[in-house]
């Protein structure tokens, strides 16, 4: 009796998959999140349109404090 990888393997496919298949019912994507990326989809969620901002870990979505404005019709997602 063991684990089986491929079952494992599946599951956390599948939670990536549902996750990302909920984070793109949304109006716009804007992908990165640099400047204009920021100012994009600042302006998108300003005029009532579901965003989500797609940008790499650790890129300046975490240091830039443009960011901090609390705009909720921006969902960011981390790859």
């Amino acid at each position: 009796m063991g684990i089986d990888e491929s079952v494992i393997t599946k599951a956390i496919v599948k939670a990536a998959t549902d996750k990302l298949y909920k984070l793109a019912d949304v109006d716009v994507i804007v992908v990165g999140a640099g400047p204009a990326g920021l100012t994009a989809a600042t302006y998108l969620a300003k005029n009532r349109l579901n965003t989500l901002l797609v940008e790499s870990i650790g890129k300046s979505l975490r240091t830039c404090s443009t960011f901090n404005m609390n705009i909720s019709r921006i969902t960011t997602y981390n790859y």
